[in-house]
């Protein structure tokens, strides 16, 4: 695993920004992070837009999620990549065998810690129940890690059993408070990681519709367990972790939302990442950070730790980061979706910057270590 180092680096993909000079003093605390790859990960034509943002280890293989589907197909959306390495650039290619399940905007995916399960949520950011439209954006999916092909939604409900409808009233019910004592109007799911009992669903944005909205580092268990050998959700989602991001201080660009989060069964921790955008298409209009939280600290509501370099200072991605997997070497991938956008990113030939491709998503390599 790893990456063409060197020429191809270049200063413009991550900027390591410090906070006020007095904050960037002193020893390191928490993680310290530096990268050690990057590159591009091409969408499979007739894919018009790369927009990778979910990533997991499953099968032996790495699996992407794009949010642009090419038909609104589950098989048009789930993407995979061979462990075998990562060179300047690679193709991806769609999922073989998953069923032609109506689902779009998928934004998360993640594996059970044995490797056995895979889960893919769709962001539930619309939903009209007066007829089935948009039930396509509502639904997480299941299959075995080796069997894409046994694919099958979970948390429907009758009469239309192709969608996730009746988590989706769960979601909307367990994001309810005091001043919207039926739920937001608007949600948008944008990670989800497993664990061997539940699954961590991340909130990003709360509001009561979509032009109206707050950004929120919000996280929800769903309880689930095995029925012949098949997850079954065992019950309603609930809040356990919550975070206001005006609390995360010092931020260079801020404010940000929960764009995706991964479980390190190795470490009991969680691996979040949280990003930033105006809503224009200008370069510098995407940022993204990352953090670590131990599950106990989690459990206890604590704020995430931010990742830093050697010398202090907050990691600040130029990019969108949406996509975070644990690779097998323990390096940590990050995969960013620019949306429309003309970030730059190397050229796998000669290394120097260019404008991104709308096919194409920058990935970068990093390994982490702990402060001492």
């Amino acid at each position: 695993m790893g990456g063409r180092r060197g020429g191809w680096m270049h200063r413009g993909v991550l900027v390591l920004v410090g906070l006020l000079a007095a904050c960037a003093e002193g020893p390191v605390a928490g993680p310290v992070a530096r990268i050690v790859a990057e590159g591009i990960i091409a969408c499979p034509p007739p894919t018009a837009r790369c927009e990778l943002s979910g990533a997991t280890i499953a099968g032996g293989r790495l699996l992407l999620v794009n949010d642009r589907a090419v038909s609104a197909k589950a098989s048009d959306s789930i993407l995979a990549l061979p462990l075998s390495g990562f060179a300047p650039r690679v193709e991806a290619r769609f999922l073989p065998g998953l069923p032609p399940v109506s689902a779009e905007k998928f934004e998360a995916i993640t594996t059970t810690p044995d490797g056995r399960h895979v889960f893919a949520t769709t962001a539930f950011d619309r939903h009209d129940a007066a007829a089935t439209a948009q039930d396509q954006f509502n639904v997480l999916l299941t299959w075995p890690a080796e069997r894409p092909q046994a694919a099958r939604v979970l948390g429907a409900a009758s009469p239309r059993p192709q969608a996730s409808l009746a988590l989706r009233q769960q979601l909307r019910a367990a994001l309810a408070s005091p001043s919207d004592p039926d739920g937001p109007g608007h949600f948008k799911i944008e990670g989800l990681a497993a664990l061997p009992d539940h699954l961590l669903i991340g909130v990003r944005e709360t509001g009561p519709n979509y032009r109206d909205v707050r950004y929120t580092l919000t996280v929800l268990s769903l309880p689930w367990h095995l029925e012949n050998g098949r997850p079954v959700l065992r019950e309603a989602p609930r809040i356990v972790w919550r975070i206001d991001p005006a609390s995360l201080r010092g931020l260079p660009k801020a404010p940000v939302g929960l764009s995706d989060l991964a479980y390190d069964p190795a470490h009991d921790r969680l691996w979040l990442l949280t990003s930033f955008e105006r809503d224009d298409d200008a370069v510098d209009s995407v940022a993204g950070y990352l953090w670590s939280l131990d599950r106990a600290a989690f459990e206890r509501g604590a704020p995430p730790v931010l990742v830093r370099d050697a010398r202090g200072r907050p990691l600040m991605f130029s990019h969108k980061p949406e996509a975070l997997a644990i690779l097998p070497d323990r390096r940590l991938l990050v995969v960013h979706d620019d949306d429309r956008r003309a970030t730059m990113v190397p050229d796998p030939v000669s290394g120097t910057p260019r404008p991104r491709l709308q096919s194409e998503a920058l990935y970068h390599i990093l390994a982490v270590e702990e402060a001492r």
